[in-house]
């Protein structure tokens, strides 16, 4: 395996080619679909856990913000932020 030299930007990324995953969301509400339809993002999935209750604060880096806050603005890359 070769090293990887670039700087992480999600636990999870998914290209979303056909736009399964979009549809998807966009049909549970999730995402707006007059905004989505026909759109194929990439999804940047971060994951956080906690062995405690479900409603205990989960804290995010100073550059996973920033991700977040340019996918606010950009509709070819999307965060998704789960627990």
């Amino acid at each position: 395996m070769t090293s990887y030299d670039e700087s992480e930007t999600a636990d999870i990324v998914y290209d979303d080619v056909d736009g399964v995953l979009t549809s998807y969301l966009a049909s549970l509400e999730y995402l707006d679909e007059d905004t989505w339809r026909d759109k194929t993002p990439k999804y940047l999935l971060e994951v956080k856990t906690t062995t405690q209750e479900c409603d205990t604060r989960f804290f995010m880096s100073k550059s996973q913000v920033q991700r977040v806050s340019h996918c606010l603005i950009c509709s070819s890359l999307t965060t998704i932020m789960t627990r």
